[in-house]
């Protein structure tokens, strides 16, 4: 489970992904927290997303509340539930094929309903 005010650190292992092995890049959803987007060739990479759950009451979230919304939509666009780290769109895998994705939540678990305490 995971409360908004954790920070959530994914490693990818590109080696361990048999159908992406020739792409060693990773393109993240352009957030508030994400600084430049840059373009690849779409044969290049990988793009991920991600869903998010509540723990209580297992329904998918897609977006914040109001309160959050008129919070988070101070930064720059359009508020997301899910709020990446990077100096770019784009994270490159290291040498031994791994790429580090940084997260935060943008909105509190009870805010999508009073009987959710965290995310899955």
């Amino acid at each position: 489970m995971v409360r908004r005010e954790c920070q959530v650190v994914l490693n990818i292992k590109f080696k361990e992904l048999s159908s992406v092995t020739t792409r060693k890049s990773l393109v993240i959803p352009s957030t508030a927290g994400v600084r430049t987007e840059d373009y690849y060739d779409e044969g290049e990479v990988v793009h991920l997303s991600v869903r998010v759950f509540g723990a209580d009451t297992q329904n998918e979230y897609k977006s914040v509340c109001g309160a959050c919304s008129k919070r988070e939509g101070k930064r720059k666009g359009k508020p997301s539930l899910v709020d990446f780290y990077s100096a770019s769109n784009v994270i490159k895998a290291s040498k031994d094929e791994v790429a580090q994705v940084k997260f935060k939540f943008s909105c509190y678990p009870k805010h999508q309903g009073p009987n959710e305490s965290a995310y899955l």
